[in-house]
């Protein structure tokens, strides 16, 4: 019996032992005010490779700095002045979000997204004297090869008889190797990181075949515009897409919000004294 009462006393004696026991995430490190710094609030890990000594004054800096912040914290928010102006910018700050979250959901729900060539140049034409080249810029077709004879004068026949998609067909080359399209436009400072300077000439239109140094170069220049003049649609294309975008979603949020004024006029939850 009294092995019995005594087991007893040895197993709640060790329950309270362990219903009181803090895990060491739990344990308090520090307090002010009302507010407690607990050990998962401090990041270990960033003194994983430091010695006891060090670590433990590491752990002691962040502490101090934590207390002085909370002070300074504490202090702020006793003043009723700052107060007034901390609870006006928080409040300000929140209807901004909300007002911008739910404006974002108008847009994504009700916007239309798809821009026609047609839009995309009559806008252009609208602004376009808004944008200024800052230098030269050619619409031009090139390629630049190391290749056989046969293969030179297959490219040759295709290039001079204008079949260039003949030319694409017939063989594979990079970006920094061909441009064959209708509207690819190139800045000067561009052109002549790819080809020879000495085949860059100031005309608005010209065409050379040349071989330099066992590189084949073909250029056919269309079309040029220079310095302060309009830049051609093709190189602000994107530019012109934002844009219009940024018009339709300027438009959209104005009307939902003149009808939104209107409905909740007509519904009485809008009233204006005098």
């Amino acid at each position: 019996m009294k092995s019995q009462f005594l087991y007893f006393i040895i197993f709640v004696i060790s329950l309270s032992y362990g219903c009181g026991k803090v895990s060491f995430k739990d344990r308090k490190v520090a307090k002010v005010y009302g507010e407690t710094l607990r050990n998962s609030e401090i990041d270990y890990r960033v003194w994983d490779n430091m010695d006891s000594n060090d670590s433990a004054t590491m752990k002691s800096l962040f502490v101090e700095h934590w207390i002085r912040k909370q002070l300074l914290l504490h202090k702020a928010q006793i003043s009723s002045e700052d107060k007034k102006t901390i609870d006006k910018l928080t409040n300000d700050y929140k209807n901004s979000l909300i007002i911008d979250f739910y404006e974002n959901r108008i847009i994504d729900e009700q916007l239309d997204s798809i821009i026609s060539d047609q839009e995309l140049k009559d806008y252009y034409e609208q602004v376009k004297n808004n944008f200024k080249l800052d230098e030269t810029v050619f619409n031009l077709k090139f390629i630049k090869l190391v290749a056989d004879k046969q293969t030179i004068n297959k490219i040759k026949n295709l290039w001079n008889s204008g079949k260039y998609k003949g030319i694409t067909d017939y063989i594979n080359l990079s970006q920094e190797e061909s441009a064959l399209n209708n509207d690819f436009w190139i800045s000067s400072s561009k052109l002549s990181q790819i080809i020879p300077r000495s085949l860059i000439q100031d005309k608005s239109s010209y065409e050379v075949q040349k071989n330099i140094n066992g590189t084949e170069y073909f250029l056919k220049v269309t079309n040029s515009r220079h310095k302060n003049e309009i830049i051609p649609l093709p190189i602000i294309k994107d530019e012109i897409r934002e844009l219009i975008l940024k018009k339709r979603k300027t438009d959209l949020l104005d009307s939902f919000i003149a009808d939104l004024y209107k409905q909740e006029t007509k519904n009485n939850n809008v009233k204006i004294y005098d």
